[in-house]
């Protein structure tokens, strides 16, 4: 006879779950034995089927639990690295040729992707205007001032490695305003203006008049 009273049904539901408790378990512990590879046929079939559906929702819920548990996360974080410090140390020591041939190898072959991050943290950093996409780091053979072959990632000389000049400082890294040279030409012009490189000029030369 169906309950009338819902919070009977409920109450009377309980209650038999907990009389009946250890046989439950019993009886799942049984059925997922006997199911084993049914279950896991199925599971495969639903991620594969709901693969976007399961990574959107995981990708939400760990937004939600990271805002809700900022703070937590963070004394977690400090707390992990103090009782860690020393094992992090040994590691990063352990592996530090490893890591910087990887670095050396990534530039080869990311140069442009490398110099946007590094340009963009140097704006943000600055405090200097910054609207440039990894499109318009071009990186051509020759620097266009000194007219040496460009090398990334150069370890007998990182003189010849492509590096992104502002032409007028005071503007950042905007469109227009930036091109690559290699990083000796970017040294020797650094931020000095036109009138002081002519005067640098005037004075190498007489001076190399003078010792001849």
């Amino acid at each position: 006879m169906p309950y009338k009273d819902p919070e009977e049904k409920r109450e009377n539901s309980r209650k038999y779950y907990e009389s009946n408790k250890e046989k439950k378990q019993e009886y799942n512990r049984e059925w997922y034995k006997a199911n084993k590879e049914k279950r896991r046929e199925y599971n495969r079939e639903y991620r594969e089927a709901n693969k976007e559906r399961i990574q959107e929702y995981g990708r939400e819920y760990s937004r939600e639990y990271r805002e809700a548990n900022k703070e937590r996360i963070q004394e977690y974080k400090r707390e992990w690295y103090k009782a860690n410090k020393e094992r992090l140390q040994e590691r990063r020591d352990a592996n530090k040729e490893k890591k910087q041939e990887y670095n050396r190898e990534y530039l080869k072959t990311n140069v442009e992707m490398s110099m946007w991050h590094s340009c963009k943290k140097r704006a943000k950093k600055g405090d200097l205007p910054f609207d440039l996409t990894i499109e318009d780091l071009e990186v051509p053979e020759k620097c266009p001032i000194l007219g040496l072959e460009l090398k990334a990632g150069n370890d007998s000389s990182r003189e010849i490695s492509p590096s992104l000049d502002r032409i007028v400082p005071e503007l950042g890294y905007v469109k227009g305003n930036i091109r690559v040279i290699s990083l000796r030409a970017n040294r020797l012009k650094s931020d000095a203006s036109i009138e002081e490189l002519e005067a640098i000029l005037k004075y190498m030369k007489e001076h190399e008049r003078d010792s001849i």
